[in-house]
């Protein structure tokens, strides 16, 4: 088949789902509401399902009733991200290569420009080169 740039792109577009629109739909038992999902989902019950900071109650470990206290990390920091999509270890020390860590994230942009102020350092972005 042999589109036109603009009709090759429209139908490309027509078929990208939207943003955050979850692609697999479950329904009847499995769906995530189910009374009767956790009688055929499987559940392991190893160590390897739960925090360090989650642990199950014993009283209630043998109790089918009870919902199993599982952490599923829902947000990757901006780190993990990077090293999984582009594999670069943002927290890798250039000079030694050991690990780094993150001491605390800066949010007000004066608190920014005063430390970037005292370091030396460009506190504004370079500015946009025009091309005419």
């Amino acid at each position: 088949m042999i589109f036109e740039p603009l009709d090759l792109v429209a139908k490309l577009a027509a078929i990208v789902p939207p943003p955050r629109f979850n692609l697999v739909r479950y329904h009847g038992i499995f769906a995530p509401a189910s009374d009767w999902r956790k009688r055929i989902v499987p559940f392991e019950d190893g160590g390897s399902m739960h925090c360090p900071g989650c642990k199950p109650d014993k009283e209630t470990a043998g109790e089918e009733d009870q919902k199993p206290n599982r952490c599923h990390p829902r947000n990757y920091s901006w780190a993990e991200l990077l090293k999984r999509v582009f594999k670069i270890d943002v927290l890798e020390c250039p000079a030694c290569g050991g690990r780094m860590r993150i001491l605390c994230a800066i949010n007000p942009p004066e608190a920014i420009r005063k430390i970037l102020d005292c370091l030396g350092l460009p506190c504004r972005a370079p500015a946009r080169l025009r091309l005419s």
